[in-house]
């Protein structure tokens, strides 16, 4: 477009006199023409790059909202405490007992769930059966110590095991019973965690529980 007007304007003094102050003017309005146009910044904006970075986004936000949905919820086991017991964020409940004198080393194991109630895992140290009774054992036995200590998750459950060998004077009592009947009983319970520094104990006595004699 510059040229051209050059052009023009030398054409118009080879063919007939022109006014120079017009002649300058026209072409000084001209070049402010062209250096206001190249000044101007225009900036386009991708619809499809914008759009697509959306939907990016959401992708995330859904991914993130379906991991929370699926993520497996852990339940503390049904059913309330037995009457009259108390805890502060620790319980012990009994499920079963065995007594075993068909091995070389006759023992007792009873199973029992620990349960942690609160929002951050617990680590049980310590759980003894105090006492247990038999309904049709003549005798107690006393002082049965957790086989192995674990941590609870956050309000979740884990089954432990409380085991001992039997004395010889136990296993003899113990082997007048009928063998494979399943008997009643009870359990005297202690028990003490740490969670964050914090100390959680659990003390029950006459919790009923079943079991066997093998």
């Amino acid at each position: 477009m510059l040229t051209s007007r050059s052009e023009s304007i030398r054409r118009l003094l080879d063919d007939q006199p022109v006014d120079f102050r017009r002649c300058d003017l026209l072409f000084l309005r001209h070049l402010c023409r062209i250096r206001a146009t190249s000044s101007r910044s225009v900036t386009l904006v991708d619809p499809l790059s914008t759009g697509a970075s959306a939907v990016t986004i959401l992708d995330r936000i859904a991914a993130v909202v379906r991991w929370v949905l699926r993520r497996p919820k852990r339940e503390l086991p049904p059913g309330r405490p037995a009457l009259g017991v108390r805890h502060s964020g620790l319980e012990v409940r009994p499920v079963h007992y065995a007594i075993e004198l068909t091995r070389n080393l006759p023992a007792v194991e009873v199973e029992l769930l620990a349960i942690n109630y609160l929002r951050h895992p617990l680590s049980l140290r310590d759980l003894k059966i105090t006492r247990f009774t038999g309904g049709g054992i003549p005798v107690a036995i006393d002082n049965i110590p957790l086989a192995l200590e674990v941590t609870i998750e956050p309000q979740s459950s884990f089954l432990v095991t409380c085991a001992r060998a039997l004395a010889d004077s136990e296993a003899r009592v113990i082997a007048t019973t009928k063998p494979e009947t399943v008997y009643g009983g009870s359990v005297n319970i202690t028990a003490h965690g740490i969670a964050r520094g914090k100390e959680y104990n659990f003390s029950a006595s006459a919790l009923k529980i079943d079991g066997r004699v093998r």
